[in-house]
């Protein structure tokens, strides 16, 4: 089963909840049920990075683009902001460990910057053993 969905989102603090809420509905039933929890994981996490890094408040839209096919999912959430802009995560604080969860859960991502600025994740539908 192969397909493709585009949502908009406005931003600000609900965001990443509607965002993990549309995963779950629109392709958390074609993933085994630790990847769909894994999904909407890193969607929670790259939107919550929209918000704070991207400024997009309630007045701006995030972009959730879902597609599927029988190997893999893939997720991008595209907003207009400038894109993360700090060093990463430290271990004196409580947040900033968004991205490096996106590194080690999902099996291939990146960041595309331009006039906007998408990132973007793979999983495969089942883990190999």
């Amino acid at each position: 089963m192969q397909g493709r969905a585009t949502f908009q989102l406005a931003g600000g603090v609900e965001a990443p909840a509607r965002a993990r809420q549309i995963v779950s509905v629109t392709i958390g039933v074609v993933l085994p049920e630790d990847r769909a929890y894994q999904a909407g994981l890193l969607t929670s996490e790259i939107v919550s990075n929209s918000v704070l890094h991207g400024r997009a408040g309630t007045e701006e839209q995030i972009e959730l683009a879902l597609s599927w096919d029988p190997q893999r999912v893939r997720l991008e959430v595209t907003d207009q902001g400038p894109g993360f802009q700090g060093n990463g995560p430290d271990p004196e604080r409580s947040g900033g460990w968004g991205l490096a969860l996106v590194e080690t859960i999902s099996d291939r991502w990146g960041i595309e910057r331009g006039e906007r600025t998408r990132v973007w994740f793979e999983l495969e539908r089942a883990v190999a053993a």
